[in-house]
């Protein structure tokens, strides 16, 4: 997000929640449609690689 000059007041603002609901995912609470939410928001995707042990 600060890569992006944005602050979570303004992603909260993108996902149309308030700023307490965006600090709960951030702060470890995070699921996957929520990461996608909030990557959508800012314009980026996740991806995932895995790997075997």
């Amino acid at each position: 997000m600060r890569s992006q000059g944005l602050t979570q007041t303004d992603v909260a603002a993108r996902l149309g929640i308030d700023k307490s609901g965006l600090s709960r995912p951030l702060s470890g609470a995070l699921t996957l449609p929520m990461a996608e939410r909030i990557a959508d928001a800012l314009g980026v995707r996740i991806s995932f690689d895995l790997e075997s042990k």
